[in-house]
Formats: structure tokens, C-alpha cells, sequence
């Protein structure tokens, strides 16, 4: 049990951080951006709440034998602290590390971060519900190999 926990973890982290690395890069290059300042900025508010959420989602071992239910709603959780992290958080975080603390609006990004968490909820349930059944995919093929 500890052993498949630890290894869901694992698992969850390492393709949270790939999948954050990557999606950092191309989103960068979809805005027209090839500085490295602009997919730097992406990746450091999108890989500590891709790693939070897909680390827990392996710790339960991307919750095999649960209910539906109870997948959607972690995936509407998870997809909503998810953006409401990088909209608020993440954004203040990054822009303070390339622009100072003095350049940053921080009440802009606190007042519009919720928003764009609850506008993107579709999108980012969907996206956390595929990312949950791929990791499910890759656990039970390690599972299988063991």
C-alpha cells in the first residue's frame, strides 16, 4: 500500500513537472513569445499546482475504484485552485522575481485571478479530468510490470 502510494506520487510529480515544462514552451510560442522570460513566467505558476494536484491524484492512485462523482469533483477543485494559483499567486510570484515587487499590481492580479479561475472552470475541468486518466493509464502499466 505505502509502496504503490509513494510510487502514484511519483508518478503524479514527474508528469506534472514534464507536462508543466512543456505546456509552458508552447504556450509561450502560440502568444508569439520566444523570450525566455515569457514560458519561465508560465512554468513557475503552472508547475507547483499541476504537481500539488496530479501528486495527490497519484497518492490515490488517480482515484481508482471511486465514484464518478467523486473524480469530477476533484477535478473541478483542482481545476479551479489550479488557475485561481497561477491568476493570483503564481502571477505576482513570477512578475515580482523579472519585475521587482515595486513594478507588479498585485491588487489587479488579487481582484481578476478568481475571475479567470471561475471563467476557465470548464476548460480547466476537462483538462484536469484527461490528466487524471492518463496518469491513471500510466500507473496501472506500472503496476502491471512490477
Amino acid at each position: 500500500m505505502v509502496r504503490s502510494s509513494l510510487l502514484g506520487v511519483f508518478w503524479g510529480l514527474t508528469v506534472a513537472g514534464i507536462l508543466s515544462l512543456i505546456i509552458s514552451i508552447l504556450g509561450n510560442l502560440l502568444a508569439g513569445g520566444l523570450s525566455f522570460g515569457g514560458w519561465w513566467w508560465f512554468f513557475l505558476t503552472l508547475a507547483v499546482p499541476a504537481c500539488v494536484s496530479l501528486g495527490l491524484a497519484g497518492y490515490y492512485r488517480a482515484f481508482e475504484g471511486s465514484g464518478r462523482l467523486k473524480l469530477w469533483l476533484y477535478c473541478i477543485s483542482s481545476g479551479f485552485l489550479n488557475v485561481l494559483f497561477m491568476g493570483t499567486i503564481g502571477a505576482i510570484t513570477a512578475s515580482s522575481l523579472m519585475y521587482g515587487y515595486e513594478g507588479v499590481n498585485v491588487s489587479g492580479y488579487l481582484e481578476w485571478g478568481p475571475i479567470y479561475a471561475a471563467l476557465f472552470l470548464p476548460v480547466s475541468t476537462i483538462v484536469m479530468l484527461i490528466l487524471i486518466l492518463v496518469l491513471r493509464k500510466i500507473i496501472k502499466s506500472t503496476n502491471a510490470l512490477n
